[in-house]
């Protein structure tokens, strides 16, 4: 379970294929829906490349803020500040911080969303109707590979997923997703589990 979320977010990458195509006229669409998303949030479906299942619901706020709560039994929260991004383990009591900017959601929550500038992107449309986005910062080669994939038309942002080094592949499904709406900065806080009183607890 706890490699499966690390996947999600923090997995490392090495960009080591052929480079892709170019990206099409498709990226400036992409672009500017991604710009326009000031906050997101929706109940979302993780399948781990074992298959696993897991739910519970995520918020997104730019720039640099986001929560991942995990549904009851599931003692783990991920949170981003604006600027670190902490993910929280209340089973073991430990707590473990990244910049968010160096994660593969990083680029869902920048300031100004650029997929051109220092990145390697390919878009394409798929069989099934969808448009897959596939971001690779090739001078970062321990942050994350992520396929953005959308609905189109009308243009929207349907699910991601995360590929490791070995190729497994975390997939997040968004359910019901609501944009722009108002989001109070305690989403953004946790309870520290190694401050707590030693008792089995959930997240906040």
């Amino acid at each position: 379970m706890r490699r499966n979320l690390f996947a999600l977010l923090f997995c490392a990458t090495v960009a080591t294929a052929a480079a892709p195509p170019p990206a099409g006229p498709d990226l400036a669409r992409v672009e500017r829906y991604l710009n326009d998303i000031r906050s997101l949030k929706a109940e979302f479906i993780q399948v781990a490349p074992d298959g696993v299942v897991t739910e519970g619901k995520v918020t997104m706020e730019r720039p640099g803020k986001l929560r991942f709560e995990y549904q009851p039994g599931v003692p783990i929260l991920v949170v981003a500040d604006g600027a670190t991004l902490t993910f929280v383990d209340y089973d073991v009591k430990q707590v473990t911080r990244w910049p968010i900017s160096e994660t593969p959601l990083g680029i869902l929550v920048a300031k100004t969303i650029n997929l051109t500038k220092a990145l390697t992107v390919t878009t394409r449309h798929g069989e099934d109707g969808l448009l897959r986005v596939v971001v690779v910062d090739p001078k970062k080669t321990d942050q994350g590979y992520i396929t953005l994939i959308f609905e189109d038309p009308p243009l929207t942002l349907r699910a991601w997923e995360v590929t490791d080094p070995q190729g497994y592949v975390t997939r997040v499904t968004l359910v019901n997703p609501v944009t722009n709406t108002d989001v109070p900065d305690k989403l953004f806080t946790f309870n520290d589990p190694r401050t707590l009183p030693f008792k089995k607890i959930g997240p906040r």
